[in-house]
């Protein structure tokens, strides 16, 4: 796989090299960052891989297009690299799909807690303490609110960019038969309650890059959201009817600003 080679090396050295030294002993936290990728967003890989914390297990996966391999998950390598147990995978799709994307990458997670992570997204070191405590919560609570943040630039003249905040459900307990739902916009935490646990809130913040990106970039992201979040409401129209309707209407009132109508 080159994008696995690109980021680790073939050699212990290479690898080394690109995560800031040689491994170290540290100590094991019960806790997987899963991921999702394409190749499109791979440029944004290495920046978010940067910003994990050590003793954590972390869950690549890899996404490509080939329907006669539809559904197909395969193992690629498990690799420890300066302190982080990695696993390497791909899945191949007829569709895209972000919910059965990311259960993919669920199903590989090891450790009694999950944190689910965009290419895109950034932890705050400083945060690394905030984010393990996680591990230690009482057994009745199986999911942590965060704040993820960011910045949305301006795309026409004399109007000024804004700053976002939203609350995500960004950790989970690693819970059989727990799935993610919605071909877009996708949701864990109504799952979650429905098998009985509670949400807390957590001071912890994910800083988010995915929209500082040109006005055609992002008016090509909001149009596909558009699209899948129409084939979402037909397809199952008793999940969460109310949400998606609003997402899509916020979507396309975006989309529809980007291009000028």
């Amino acid at each position: 796989m080159k994008w696995v080679d690109a980021l680790i090396g073939d050699a212990e050295d290479q690898a080394d090299a690109a995560f800031g030294g040689p491994a170290t002993e540290t100590e094991r936290y019960e806790m997987t960052f899963y991921t999702i990728t394409r190749k499109e967003d791979q440029h944004y890989l290495r920046g978010m891989l940067d910003t994990l914390p050590q003793g954590v297990e972390c869950v690549l996966v890899n996404t490509v297009h080939n329907p006669e391999k539809a559904n197909e998950l395969v193992v690629d390598r498990r690799e420890p690299i300066n302190g982080i147990e990695y696993v390497f995978a791909t899945w191949y799709y007829a569709s895209w799909d972000f919910a059965a994307a990311r259960n993919a990458a669920l199903s590989l997670c090891g450790r009694e807690w999950c944190f689910w992570i965009d290419t895109d997204d950034r932890l705050l070191p400083w945060q690394h303490g905030n984010i393990l405590e996680v591990t230690q919560l009482p057994p009745g609570i199986g999911g942590v609110q965060v704040g993820c943040y960011g910045y949305q630039p301006p795309y026409e003249e004399n109007k000024r960019g804004a700053f976002y905040a939203v609350p995500h459900l960004r950790a989970h307990r690693n819970v059989a038969g727990l799935q993610w739902r919605g071909k877009v916009h996708e949701q864990i935490e109504p799952q979650l309650k429905d098998l009985g646990y509670n949400v807390v809130e957590a001071d912890i913040g994910v800083y988010h890059v995915g929209y500082v990106v040109d006005k055609k970039a992002l008016s090509a992201k909001m149009g596909r959201n558009v699209v899948m979040l129409c084939q979402q409401i037909a397809s199952d129209r008793t999940y969460l009817p109310d949400y998606y309707t609003d997402v899509l209407y916020k979507n396309l009132n975006t989309y529809l600003e980007l291009k000028g109508s």
